[in-house]
């Protein structure tokens, strides 16, 4: 067990990886000593393993919000319109109302509530709730939307998701309404990033659209309506998430009457 978890660290897998996979090993032992294959004593030493503890600085990065009304201008410039105007809705859904790349793709047309302004999405664990959407993205929503009914008329298309698959020529159609899979929302933002000229030192990850929403809202009051927008059972998770620039106000603090 010890070689295990000193694998892990020469891996240099952050604390919490370790503890993960330290937390599994844990289950898997206690699983082998219901089954019989290992004694209490063997079972008591593996529980007694201590977890991995240390700090490191947090990755990633917020993205400014003239850097967001560009990547959504990108999209808006597109040749092909109907992907253009898909793409625009779903950044505008990403960074405004930030619900995770896989719920963005399993959003139905139902579950759009224009009246409310609200959006329902089924998260992790089969959880349902209900977020507000604000009045940016509902601008792009709703173009997309109207854009999206044209189509189905146009082109006869039945289904029941929100967004779907769009052809590549210049000339845009919508193909289907199946929805889309989190790995193709994650190449629309990689590709939006790339294609939209602005000067990042490390191309945003698509998470990084969380982490500046995140940030925004913990800036803005309760840690508690953060978390509640961000769909986070823990109010660690969300505290996580935060990127807040300390270093000026630390600096304030220490030379303060010195």
């Amino acid at each position: 067990m010890q070689l295990i978890i000193a694998d892990l660290e020469n891996q240099k897998l952050s604390f919490s990886s370790v503890n993960a996979y330290l937390s599994a090993l844990k289950s898997v032992a206690k699983q082998a000593w219901r089954n019989g294959d290992i004694d209490g004593d063997v079972l008591a030493r593996i529980k007694d393993i201590p977890n991995r503890k240390g700090f490191r600085l947090p990755v990633g990065q917020t993205i400014a919000q003239n850097d967001i009304t560009r990547l959504i201008s990108t999209c808006e410039t597109n040749a092909n319109h109907i992907k253009g105007t898909r793409d625009a809705a779903i950044l505008a859904i990403r960074f405004y109302v930030v619900i995770r790349r896989s719920e963005i793709g399993k959003v139905k047309i139902t579950d759009i509530d224009s009246n409310l302004g609200e959006i329902k999405v089924i998260g992790k664990g089969n959880k349902e709730r209900k977020i507000p959407i604000p009045r940016t993205a509902q601008y792009y929503l709703n173009h997309w939307i109207k854009l999206r009914n044209d189509q189905i008329i146009d082109h006869k298309l039945s289904g029941d998701f929100l967004f779907g698959q769009t052809n590549s020529e210049q000339k845009g159609k919508l193909i289907n309404l199946n929805g889309l899979l989190g790995n193709a929302i994650r190449e629309i933002i990689v590709n939006t990033c790339e294609r939209s000229g602005i000067d990042f030192n490390t191309l945003p990850s698509p998470h990084d659209m969380r982490r500046t929403a995140v940030t925004r809202w913990l800036q803005s009051g309760d840690p508690r309506i953060a978390q509640a927008l961000a769909g986070h059972e823990h109010i660690q998770t969300t505290m996580g998430y935060a990127r807040d620039d300390l270093t000026d106000k630390m600096r304030q603090t220490v030379e303060k009457d010195v």
